[in-house]
């Protein structure tokens, strides 16, 4: 059992006052609950509140039908003695816990961790915990949001006394204006039974409280209007409220009086209609009254719809009256500080491009009272000199005759919005590893070339790069090396070229330049010169040195030139020139070059890759595909290989950029799926420890309807599980072929299949499509992954994918996860599964038959 708090006597006054205990649930405190239980992973989540002999659950998530416990048991009592978090990783193993009967029987507690509600000085009146029946502890990110939360909850309830003594306040007041208003104020009961009778009454009807109370107000009806009575009455038990009802009633003398009435119900807590309030009163006297209330209630009602943002409440005259606690922290002025200051003082802004002082809005809504917003782009410079991007609008507060009587100022931080939205422009035009210009961007800024070129006497230049003996570093070191060699290549060419230059990585160890305003003589000498840079790097990884080349390809771009499209062609073609003719060289194109040196090497895939499906020349092999947080059955993706002459394997990335080029890739999708779906039907008995197989589908398969229609023809002769199969697409391929994409999922889902949205993210438009395409899991696109460690953006990004995700009800895939911090990371950001060579490297497929650990 815990002691008691030290200050006790004013905790449990406080929580008195707060008229919180036993009351009805609240959606606030039910979302927060629930949101503290999705967060930290639990079953249980529970706001408990400790009075002198119990804790009573205010709001309980995972204890259904429970709502109290005696506070000896209770861990909260513990928790409340201090002002910081209390977790406890294993009851069990606590001697404060062990022997407690919720550890030793149900709810079989083990994990604990409360957050005191402070109100006041520190005053804890009870907790926001969350619980689980097996050992664990939270991460300093949950701990930072359970703590979070518990403030949000002790605001409200601060908010809730605040609201409780001005009604207190008014109370005292009411009573006396009630005992000193002109006004007959009455109270009767549902059958129209007098509960009471104000002086004013007396005055009014002649009647003293002593000779009308218990009596039935009708005594004051003249006989033909006794009717009205039962009108009235079965209006308000509709909950209905009878405004300004004039009409005639009796003097106790028999005269008749001519009064304006208004009758509203009288509710309990529960929200029952329990007695009648009754006002005949002054109509001008009304008026008067009714206009100061509106005002006063506007002013609340915007100000209180708006709490969640940063709030600012001036007069007429755009002097401060109010400033909420979001408003104080981003303006750096306290309330007291900022109360009648002119807001332009308290509210700095310009525009964050210009640094131009924005013009106030605050004028507009006065001169003008429309709802005002500022402009995109503005910046709200702290007190201190701390920046702030925000959205922002200005609404006027009305009066009942329509004049402005002040302005509420409403806006929030988007500082992390814009930043994130820089990126994502950023991502569609750069490459995310090198920072250079990507080719949608680079073909676009090619395209305005060719036009400026057309009809001008200036030339410029158009080199297209290839790397020579990129895929060894890759092979021998993975995608790490890989990358850390691109970067380095990218340095060294952007550092061979001019300022006017552009250069672009278009491909996996491709690049572009234009050169701007350059003849064929300075042409070359660039081109010369980034070859010879990068023959003269010695790229070292680990224990390995690498020496690799690159292949120029040079076109020029004059007025003869027709389209960047054709221009990129040539230069490809003259890059493969360079190749053919030894690798390490520039090669400048001519129109008599046409596309034979282009074409050849690909020519001869092609010869390859259809001798590769006639004599079974392609292998499979599988990647597996493993769980994070969570025990499950294994997943694993479809590789392919292709064998050549002396039995080597070759790597798809060699074969298959041909395939797409002359439309093979299709009967390799056919090939890959037909052998799998062989493969799975004659090992269908071991394959009991496997829940998903991945297959890959191309942009040209997943497009082609007679791919569906044999696709579909393969499930109704090959008898296999397809719940076990699963489809993946691009995220690229899928938004290029929506309607197509949509169709083929819809009609493979029939059959159980699933779908899964590979490189996901690299776009602009990720999550805008995927509210069309009905998947079952995201694959993180791997350069979020690779840099995970160092990049905040990517973080904010993959945190972003997974609580998609989790809304969506996906599982989230990592892919090119190659080291252990980076999978740790993963983990901790409650990423589904990981793909990469730290775990487990492209086997062959007959391996899959052994369950992972056999």
């Amino acid at each position: 059992m815990a002691e008691p708090a030290k200050n006790e006597e004013a905790r449990l006054a406080r929580l008195r006052r707060l008229l919180v205990l036993d009351a009805a649930p609240e959606p606030l405190f039910d979302a927060i609950t629930k949101l503290a239980s999705d967060v930290c992973g639990t079953p249980i989540s529970l706001i408990s509140l400790i009075d002198e002999s119990r804790q009573w659950f205010k709001a309980n998530v995972g204890l259904e039908g429970a709502t109290e416990t005696h506070r000896d048991i209770a861990f909260c009592s513990h928790a409340i003695l201090d002002n910081k978090i209390l977790e406890i990783e294993d009851a069990t193993k606590d001697a404060r816990f062990s022997a407690n009967p919720l550890v030793i029987t149900d709810p079989n507690i083990r994990f604990y961790a409360g957050v005191p509600i402070v109100v006041g000085e520190d005053i804890n009146i009870g907790t926001l915990c969350v619980i689980d029946r097996e050992p664990k502890s939270l991460n300093e990110y949950q701990r930072m949001v359970l703590t979070g939360l518990a403030e949000i909850i002790s605001k409200a309830l601060v908010v809730r006394e605040d609201g409780i003594n001005v009604i207190h306040a008014k109370s005292k007041e009411l009573a006396a204006i009630i005992e000193d208003s002109e006004d007959a104020i009455i109270t009767k009961s549902l059958d129209g039974v007098v509960l009471t009778w104000n002086p004013s009454a007396e005055a009014i009807f002649g009647y003293t409280a002593k000779e009308i109370v218990g009596k039935s107000v009708t005594a004051i009806f003249p006989p033909d209007k006794v009717d009205e009575e039962l009108f009235i009455l079965k209006k308000i038990k509709n909950n209905e409220h009878i405004k300004h009802y004039e009409t005639e009633r009796r003097h106790k003398s028999g005269k008749l009086i001519q009064v304006s009435v208004s009758l509203s119900p009288i509710k309990n807590v529960m929200g029952e209609i329990i007695a009648v309030s009754k006002i005949a009163r002054d109509i001008t006297q009304q008026k008067q009254l009714e206009q100061a209330l509106v005002i006063e209630h506007e002013r609340l009602r915007v100000t209180m719809d708006s709490i969640g943002d940063a709030v600012i409440t001036t007069d007429i005259k755009g002097n401060v009256q109010y400033i909420n606690p979001i408003a104080q922290s981003l303006t750096g002025w306290s309330a007291v500080e900022a109360k009648g200051l002119p807001l332009q003082q308290i509210f700095n802004i310009v525009n964050e491009v210009t640094r131009a002082r924005c013009e106030n809005p605050l004028k507009l809504c006065l001169i003008e009272n429309p709802i005002v917003g500022l402009v995109s782009n503005t910046i709200l410079i702290n007190r201190d000199g701390t920046e702030y991007g925000i959205d922002e609008s200005a609404s006027p507060i009305r009066g009942v005759d329509g004049k402005t009587v002040g302005v509420v100022l409403v806006f929030h931080d988007v500082t992390m919005q814009r930043l994130m939205a820089k990126e994502i422009s950023y991502r569609a035009t750069h490459d995310a590893l090198t920072g250079l210009v990507n080719r949608s961007e680079f073909e676009s800024r090619l395209k305005v070339i060719v036009s400026e070129s057309r009809g001008a006497s200036m030339q410029n230049a158009l080199m297209y790069i290839d790397l020579d003996q990129f895929k060894v570093v890759n092979d021998t070191c993975g995608h790490s090396a890989g990358d850390a060699l691109l970067k380095e290549v990218s340095r060294i060419m952007q550092s061979c070229i001019r300022s006017s230059d552009l250069l672009a990585r278009i491909g996996g160890d491709e690049f572009a330049v234009i050169l701007h305003k350059c003849d064929l003589e300075q042409a070359m000498v660039i081109a010369k010169k980034i070859c010879r840079s990068i023959d003269e790097l010695r790229f070292n990884y680990d224990e390995h040195r690498f020496r690799i080349g690159a292949s120029l390809g040079l076109v020029m771009v004059d007025k003869n030139c027709t389209s960047e499209t054709s221009l990129m062609q040539a230069a490809d073609s003259a890059c493969y020139e360079a190749k053919r003719a030894g690798r390490n060289r520039v090669h400048l194109y001519f129109n008599d070059d046409g596309l034979k040196g282009a074409h050849r090497e690909d020519v001869q895939w092609v010869s390859r890759i259809e001798q590769a499906l006639e004599d079974e020349g392609f292998v499979l092999f599988y990647q597996r595909i493993l769980p994070l947080n969570h025990q499950g059955l294994e997943h694993a993706e479809i590789l392919i290989r292709m064998k050549d002459t002396s039995g080597e394997l070759i790597p798809p990335n060699a074969f298959l950029p041909a395939a797409e080029r002359f439309h093979l890739i299709t009967r390799i999708d056919s090939w890959v799926i037909a052998h799998t779906f062989e493969w799975m039907k004659q090992n269908a008995e071991s394959l009991n420890h496997i829940e998903t197989i991945s297959v890959n589908l191309s942009g040209q398969s997943l497009g082609d309807s007679n791919f569906h229609n044999y696709v579909l023809s393969l499930i109704e002769t090959i008898e296999i599980d397809c719940s076990k199969l699963c489809f993946e697409v691009t995220e690229t391929v899928a938004i290029t072929n929506i309607a197509a994409a949509k169709n083929f999922i819809e009609s493979m889902n029939k059959h159980g299949v699933k779908f899964s949205l590979d490189d996901f993210g690299g776009g602009a438009s990720s999550f805008g499509y995927l509210k069309n395409l009905d998947v079952d899991y995201l694959k993180i696109d791997g350069q979020f992954i690779t840099d995970l460690i160092d990049n905040q953006i990517g973080q904010a990004t993959v945190r972003c994918i997974v609580e998609v995700a989790k809304v969506t009800g996906k599982k989230t895939i990592a892919e090119w996860v190659e080291n252990q911090a980076v999978e740790n990371m993963l983990k901790e950001m409650s990423v589904d599964f990981t793909q990469g060579f730290l775990k487990h490297k492209p086997a062959g497929l007959h391996l899959l038959l052994e369950p992972k650990g056999a």
